[in-house]
């Protein structure tokens, strides 16, 4: 089976504009927030990484974010991700795999002087050419909670 990076670079090779859903689950209350959401895959640097840019909205407030990918020879991905809501001043560094549904990725991040907190970026494609992003914030503890559903059509 065609792995999901490589599933991934395909739709980038197309370059079309993504339109669909994204769902913030909200922090405190795990409500779900539903905005419209557009997105576009590109690959960069010769063909060899994929950048993921997309935009959403909080409430009315427009975000927007990026992530950008690269796969070694032993199916290593590595990324560099940003979003103007969620992680705003630096970026954040996730690595992980990809297998046949998605591309796998861990990151951490800081809250004051607690432990690490983790952090799940899931990136696959959908079947009609589209793109599918899902993410889960992770305490110290190791529970899991989802923090972002993102659905894009072609």
């Amino acid at each position: 089976a065609m792995d999901a990076f490589e599933a991934l670079s395909g739709i980038a090779g197309e370059s079309h504009e993504l339109m669909g859903t994204n769902v913030l689950y909200e922090p405190e209350t795990q409500s779900p927030l539903p905005s419209t959401a557009h997105g576009r895959l590109r690959r960069v640097v010769g063909g060899r990484m994929l950048r993921f840019d997309y935009r959403w909205a909080y409430r009315s407030e427009a975000h927007e974010g990026t992530l950008l990918l690269a796969r070694d020879t032993d199916g290593r991905v590595t990324a560099a991700w940003g979003d103007s809501w969620h992680q705003n001043r630096e970026l954040m560094s996730l690595s992980g795999e990809s297998n046949d549904g998605a591309v796998a990725l861990r990151g951490t991040w800081t809250v004051g002087d607690s432990p690490p907190w983790g952090w799940r970026i899931d990136l696959g494609p959908s079947e009609d050419g589209g793109v599918t992003m899902e993410m889960w914030v992770v305490t110290p503890d190791g529970e899991e909670a989802r923090a972002v559903e993102m659905v894009l059509s072609r």
